[in-house]
């Protein structure tokens, strides 16, 4: 990600956060997006086992898996591949698929079993 993208997408989140709060843009308002952070759901109910939860889905559902210096692998996970995710885990897994120039990826699902072809075959 370009400086210019990483900054447009805090701007971005800034503005969500704002707009979510009600705050106005200010000093005040700055510390408190960075102390609460821009979570609609814990700025809703302000539990610690919320942040654990994104925690545990960042780290567990997207994997890179990599060799070295090189990626190997993009894997995608999830409990199931419902109708109403599939686009949205297959698009994240082709992302990153794309960012790290991989040829195929891996969705991982609790109990299914599926092959899925995206784009063309070579």
């Amino acid at each position: 990600m370009s400086a210019s993208a990483g900054t447009l997408q805090a701007e971005t989140a800034a503005r969500e956060y704002l707009a979510f709060t009600g705050f106005e843009a200010s000093a005040e308002s700055a510390a408190s997006y960075m102390h609460d952070g821009g979570f609609p759901r814990y700025l809703q109910v302000r539990e610690a086992i919320v942040l654990q939860e994104l925690f545990d889905d960042i780290v567990y559902r997207d994997v890179i898996v990599r060799n070295r210096h090189s990626v190997i692998a993009a894997i995608q996970a999830c409990v199931k591949l419902t109708d109403e995710a599939k686009d949205r885990e297959i698009d994240g897994l082709v992302k990153a698929m794309e960012v790290c120039t991989l040829s195929s990826g891996i969705i991982v699902t609790e109990n299914q079993r599926d092959s899925i072809i995206v784009g063309k075959i070579v």
